[in-house]
């Protein structure tokens, strides 16, 4: 079998994927640009006459850019019962259960404050206005994320035609842009829990970086199905030889049996070949965190599935404050 690790096809390959990325890239920005435009110039019109709904008006245009985030950190019915309290203190009335549910699911209950004077007008169809953007924004995301895993497979045959992977990266702001791509296309009953941190660089190219955080974060959502949580901590640890960043990607599935876990990283080794596992994104993980020299390891049971990598940190050419320490 020829060695892809020097194989001039797939360097070839990786830079042709680059053009219906960057055109896919520039459709997606334009979209929400001219979404956003609108609804801002649908805003200044309205502000002649009503300047809180003109507000109100503004802040729909900022849905259509910022990644959806929930405001409080309560459980999801101290959530509810927050933004509902928060509704009547404005005067909506209504089903207020209702409408802080879909509030919250939307990611859009930080901005009650600014669309209550639309809710307070007509709920049924200020919600309905609600959904709406969050579809389109969702959707756009969902572009963008698919953009960002053809981006991965260009990256995978970079690393695998044998170019260079030197360089710096901010570990701790690839993870948030990874994040950021799988929230929306969670399954309702899963979240990921990510204290973002700031972080030394590393050796390493941010698109290889992200591809191995690509590749983990899916593997963790399979593996719980339909609901769970996935807990990213990060840590720097100094040790006698060199300085270390290591990033625990954990999640509360079922686990891996113990016959399967020293094989997990062998190409196309899948313990869900029913569900459509290829077998190939833990070991592209491996191949591109070795490539980079770093490590990875998993360990495993019910209910705490581990996949740790510690990265080299980029001392000399880093200019990014070191973390304390620890993670969540």
């Amino acid at each position: 079998m020829k060695d892809s690790a020097h194989d001039p096809i797939a360097t070839a390959l990786g830079h042709q994927i680059k053009t219906p990325i960057s055109v896919l890239q520039n459709v997606s920005r334009n979209m929400r640009r001219s979404l956003q435009a609108f609804v801002q110039d649908v805003a200044a019109l309205t502000s002649t006459t009503d300047a809180s709904r003109g507000d109100a008006l503004r802040a729909l245009a900022a849905l259509l850019v910022e990644q959806p985030e929930i405001e409080t950190g309560l459980p999801a019915a101290g959530r509810i019962e927050h933004v509902m309290q928060r509704l009547g203190d404005h005067g909506v009335d209504g089903d207020l259960g209702l409408a802080a549910s879909r509030l919250i699911r939307g990611g859009v209950d930080r901005h009650v404050d600014i669309l209550a004077p639309f809710l307070k007008v007509d709920p049924q169809k200020a919600l309905a206005l609600l959904d709406a953007i969050a579809r389109i924004r969702n959707s756009l995301m969902a572009i963008e994320s698919s953009i960002g895993r053809i981006r991965g497979l260009s990256t995978a045959m970079s690393v695998l035609s044998g170019a260079p992977v030197d360089g710096a990266v901010d570990p701790a702001e690839s993870l948030r842009g990874i994040v950021a791509q799988f929230e929306p296309s969670l399954p309702e009953g899963m979240q990921i829990q990510f204290e973002r941190r700031t972080l030394m660089p590393v050796r390493g190219r941010e698109d290889v970086l992200m591809e191995v955080w690509s590749n983990l974060l899916a593997n963790a959502v399979e593996a719980m199905g339909d609901k769970g949580t996935i807990l990213i901590e990060t840590e720097v640890r100094r040790q006698s030889d060199a300085t270390m960043v290591h990033v625990r990607i954990i999640d509360d599935g079922p686990g891996i049996r113990a016959q399967d876990l020293q094989r997990v990283f062998e190409p196309f080794f899948t313990t869900r070949r029913r569900s459509g596992g290829s077998g190939i994104g833990l070991a592209l993980a491996h191949r591109m965190v070795t490539a980079i020299g770093g490590t990875i390891e998993v360990t495993s049971e019910p209910g705490a599935t581990c996949f740790t990598v510690a990265l080299r940190v980029q001392e000399e050419t880093g200019n990014l404050t070191a973390a304390s320490g620890g993670g969540g």
